[in-house]
């Protein structure tokens, strides 16, 4: 509801304005940590999540891109994949299995 609310709040100002619209990238609005993980929070080692940050960040504009987001999940190994690409991966898995046993 909130959400809709900022919609209709942002698009009556876009609206009254006159001239070409502008490109609008949203506001930063910061989140809350979950509160499931929160207690986590300060055992993270800072340094080292920025450097892990900036790995994926490969444009170096200080945000992850969905691009660089998925790079990152494909290179960790969270992609949530295709059940045909799952079933690929599967009979690859079942034939080198089965190469080690030669």
């Amino acid at each position: 509801e909130k959400f809709v609310e900022w919609v209709a709040k942002n698009l009556e100002a876009r609206m009254a304005k006159e001239g070409p619209a502008e490109i609008f990238t949203g506001e930063k609005v910061e989140a809350a940590p979950s509160k499931k993980l929160r207690k986590r929070y300060q055992a993270v080692d800072e340094d080292a999540m920025k450097a892990f940050f900036d790995k994926f960040d490969t444009d170096a504009n200080g945000t992850i891109s969905f691009d660089e987001f998925v790079d990152m999940t494909l290179d960790l190994g969270i992609a949530p994949l295709k059940a045909e690409e799952l079933k690929k991966d599967e009979v690859r898995d079942q034939m080198h299995a089965e190469a080690e046993r030669l």
